[in-house]
């Protein structure tokens, strides 16, 4: 009997550390066990990125620089917050506070590293569950940068918010 309740206590540990979890807004939260990159801590970071905008993606292309189009594809609008964390929105209001809250959007972090700005974006995927791909962020002008990964680039231009949305802190 005691080895039936020490073996169902250790099945519902490793269920417990190996799964990721869904937040009040039924977004994904990643397991603290995956290989993740330090949140950001150099500050000359914000001479790259201003957590105080938005930053909107205007046009995604393939490595060669063709065009893609993906059908039923919303385009995403990326938040920084300060200490490495970074909020993929996909359905902003721009006359609805709450739109703006990161619980509402997909959790990942960034961090600047020898002069480098790296994102580590998560997503599940049937072939590999709990998946991370790191993007590579290059500025191009004071307002716009370009992220890039193995297949695609796209770029974001930064969208001045009203002081009252930067109330939310992220929960990751």
């Amino acid at each position: 009997m005691i080895r039936i309740k020490q073996l169902i206590f250790f099945i519902s540990i490793c269920i417990l550390i190996s799964c990721s979890h869904k937040n009040e807004f039924g977004q994904n939260r990643v397991n603290f066990n995956l290989k993740r990159i330090k949140p950001n801590t150099d500050n000359s970071v914000y001479n790259i990125i201003d957590t105080t905008k938005i930053y909107y993606e205007i046009s995604i292309r393939d490595n060669v620089g063709n065009p893609v189009s993906i059908p039923d594809y919303k385009n995403n609008y990326l938040k920084f917050y300060k200490d490495g964390r970074v909020a993929e929105f996909d359905n902003i209001n721009f006359q609805d506070i709450d739109s703006f809250n990161p619980k509402r959007a997909d959790s990942y972090l960034y961090n600047l590293k020898n002069g480098n700005l790296v994102i580590q974006v998560y997503f599940k995927h049937p072939q590999c569950g709990q998946c991370f791909i790191k993007e590579k962020l290059t500025k191009i002008s004071e307002d716009t940068f370009e992220l890039r990964n193995d297949s695609y680039v796209s770029t974001y231009k930064a969208i001045e918010i009203p002081k009252s949305f930067l109330k939310y802190k992220p929960d990751w």
